[in-house]
């Protein structure tokens, strides 16, 4: 057996998190050494003695091959802070994870990466403005990282896989089929790994989410990206802690303003007046992050072959949802034609149906 083998089947020890682990390689030779060591030599190791009580009473029951399986078959690679693999940027850090786990083809070293953070109830503002910044980033040759939640955080991995670039979604659980969640998400999830990008966590296979793996997943987040972008987020959201992790590591922080009567707005506004980069368009990120990219996006060209009805609706949308009884109001169209016009749009991927009648121009 591989070093790679025993690293993975001692992580699937409760509570032997990356410090111990840490203590443990720094005490012990070999991975393999650690895991045939005595009780007394795990306790001269550094081992707490809830740590201690853990491997003791734990290790006996681990089968290292089965475990070993679990992994290729969920099509999971480790990687340890001394491989290539390993994002260069997390290792900067002064807590970064020993080993992760990485599902994906997506080489977050090839490309700069920016992550996008947001409320998981967002506005169809908030998912509007992320899927804009998420595509045009991914033309400009920017990764995209964020954490497979609803809202934001679907916007942002959606807005990239629509414009062709990679993305990768760092989960706060681990990352076989069965542990992903929301359960909803993982059709995300693997159209995500069918474009090229990659799922990422340090948690071995068979780990639910908890209220202490998410600021953890966050850290993972603002380590390895040149910066972090917010959206939307309330007072007290992770998305802040987000934040904060990237002004500790030496990480720009963006955030979009937004109405001053949305709870949403509140946490951008608060980056905003501690000195956070205001984010309004792609331009305002790459002037502060420099030369990352030889091409920056240009507008998209004017649409062609559209009827006449279908030209005047098109004409009077925008990026704010516009109602379609204020665009028979504007016109001198018969609401069936408006409606056709619609549809047809909508199906040339020009327009989008926000809810409710509501409709954007893309």
């Amino acid at each position: 057996m591989t070093p790679f083998h025993y690293l993975h089947a001692i992580n699937t020890i409760p509570q032997i998190g990356s410090k111990a682990l840490r203590k443990l390689l720094d005490y012990f030779d070999t991975p393999k050494e650690i895991w045939t060591a005595s009780p007394a030599m795990l306790r001269a190791s550094g081992l707490t003695d809830k740590q201690l009580q853990a491997f003791i009473d734990k290790r006996p029951s681990i089968d290292i091959q089965a475990e070993w399986k679990k992994l290729t078959a969920s099509g999971i690679t480790l990687i340890t802070q001394e491989d290539i693999d390993y994002p260069t940027l997390l290792k900067e850090i002064h807590d970064p994870p020993f080993l992760l786990y990485k599902r994906g083809a997506f080489d977050w070293n090839s490309k700069p990466l920016i992550t996008i953070v947001g409320s998981r109830n967002c506005s169809a503002y908030g998912e509007r403005v992320t899927e804009v910044f998420a595509s045009e980033l991914s033309a400009a040759g920017i990764g995209v990282a964020s954490g497979l939640a609803f809202g934001i955080d679907n916007a942002a991995h959606k807005g990239t896989l629509a414009a062709s670039g990679n993305t990768v979604a760092v989960l706060g659980n681990s990352l076989d089929d069965a542990s992903i969640a929301p359960k909803s998400q993982l059709p995300l999830a693997h159209s995500i790994l069918n474009q090229g990008g990659a799922l990422l966590s340090e948690y071995p296979p068979v780990t639910c989410a908890t209220p202490y793996t998410f600021p953890a997943r966050n850290r993972i987040l603002a380590g390895m990206s040149q910066g972090v972008l917010v959206v939307e987020a309330a007072q007290k959201s992770g998305s802040l802690i987000t934040a904060r992790f990237a002004l500790e590591f030496n990480r720009e922080v963006f955030a979009v303003p937004g109405s001053i009567f949305s709870e949403a707005s509140i946490g951008p506004h608060i980056l905003l007046r501690s000195g956070a980069k205001i984010a309004t368009c792609l331009q305002d990120i790459l002037e502060e992050l420099g030369p990352l990219t030889k091409a920056v996006p240009h507008s998209s060209p004017a649409p062609k072959a559209l009827s006449l009805d279908e030209e005047t609706v098109f004409s009077l949308l925008s990026s704010e949802p516009l109602h379609i009884d204020k665009i028979l109001k504007t016109t001198t169209l018969e609401t069936s034609q408006v409606q056709s016009a619609l549809v047809f749009l909508e199906v040339k991927g020009l327009i989008k149906n926000m809810g409710g009648m509501h409709y954007i121009r893309l």
